[in-house]
């Protein structure tokens, strides 16, 4: 088994072509610039009294965040305002969900599950160890972009946008 392993990957390594699951590992292949704009969405649960709370990546789960930032990045503008809508607030229910688990102290996302020993998507994804203790009444998501050149200075620099604002 372990040289049938070795053997594909070797072929698929050689070959340079994609051959699930054995991945040539492309997206790692080269250099990037500098000047590269690398961005992120920060999604943010506004409660009753206006703060921001930065929601939990966990709280969209089955949902990860980096498919689900590139579906609201892609496609959320393009949707008609009707189907925006519906789609924003199912993503404030499940945040609000979360917000209410957390809370009470209870576990949000896979772990509310089988506790502790639920494998996440990603583990790099930084946890939000503090939650709102009221409502959140609207979902708020920034665009969130920055440069080597720029998270490198002291202090580090970035550029946020309001994406949308949920309901307005």
């Amino acid at each position: 088994m372990i040289a049938y392993v070795a053997f594909m990957h070797a072929v698929v390594l050689l070959s340079q072509r994609e051959a699930w699951p054995f991945a040539n590992y492309q997206v790692l292949h080269g250099q990037a610039s500098l000047a590269v704009r690398i961005w992120r969405l920060d999604f943010l649960g506004i409660d009753g009294n206006g703060r921001s709370w930065r929601i939990d990546p966990y709280a969209f789960e089955p949902l990860h965040k980096l498919p689900l930032q590139a579906w609201v990045r892609g496609f959320l503008p393009k949707m008609p305002k009707e189907n925006k809508q519906r789609a924003m607030a199912f993503l404030l229910q499940k945040a609000e969900e979360a917000r209410q688990r957390a809370a009470a102290g209870k576990n949000i996302g896979y772990e509310r599950y089988i506790g502790p020993i639920a494998a996440p998507y990603w583990y790099l994804l930084p946890r939000e160890p503090q939650v709102s203790s009221l409502p959140y009444r609207q979902l708020k998501i920034d665009l969130v972009e920055w440069t080597t050149e720029e998270a490198l200075a002291v202090p580090p620099r970035e550029h946020r946008y309001v994406l949308t604002v949920y309901p307005r």
